[in-house]
């Protein structure tokens, strides 16, 4: 029995699996000894959530601008039994491929930050899994490993099931090394720590 894995974007743009990995990749990513088991995980929790860009030249020839880790963790589960619905792609509009190249950095790119603060908001009765999440400088430092859930900033905030609650407190380490927020800290620099 196949696990399929649903496409959950709403796209007119769709094609199978094996002509995704038919197409030629950009080579911006590193590709070799890439670890996509976090990226695997969460195809399997959410289906396939976010589109490849895609550049076609005059003779229908598909060059995959932005989707590598998915193209790998394409082959792998299909290796591992998994079918997919289909594949969702949006196509860039370029004269030439050298053009469309030079969008790849600016697909890539994040003008915004996500900071822990607007994180703890956005995540307000959300039930997350950092460890299928990827964040810079949120998931893989502040918050990896760690249960969380937001109440109310100046209330309680729980991690690893454990409530803490916020007192006053400075930047530098507040009261009992713990900041605002109820995140333990460096006494020194206040600095966040992980529960580890």
């Amino acid at each position: 029995m196949s696990k399929i894995i649903k496409n959950n974007v709403d796209l007119d743009n769709q094609v199978s699996a094996e002509e995704f990995l038919s197409w030629e990749f950009n080579k911006l990513k590193e590709e070799n000894g890439r670890d996509v088991s976090g990226l695997i995980e969460s195809i399997k929790d959410f289906g396939f959530a976010t589109p490849v860009f895609i550049w076609k030249n005059k003779n229908d020839v598909t060059y995959v601008l932005d989707g590598t880790g998915r193209s790998l963790a394409v082959k792998q589960m299909l290796a591992d039994g998994y079918e997919f619905e289909s594949i969702p792609f949006v196509e860039i509009i370029a004269d030439t491929k050298k053009r469309a190249m030079e969008l790849v950095p600016s697909i890539n790119s994040n003008f915004g930050e996500v900071t822990r603060d607007s994180f703890i908001k956005f995540s307000q009765g959300l039930n997350l899994n950092f460890n299928k999440i990827k964040i810079d400088g949120i998931s893989s430092t502040i918050l990896a490993n760690e249960e969380f859930s937001y109440r109310d900033k100046n209330k309680e905030i729980s991690i690893g099931g454990h409530g803490r609650s916020s007192g006053g407190g400075s930047e530098k380490g507040g009261d009992d090394n713990y900041n605002e927020d109820g995140f333990k800290t460096c006494p020194q620099c206040g600095y966040e720590l992980s529960s580890e």
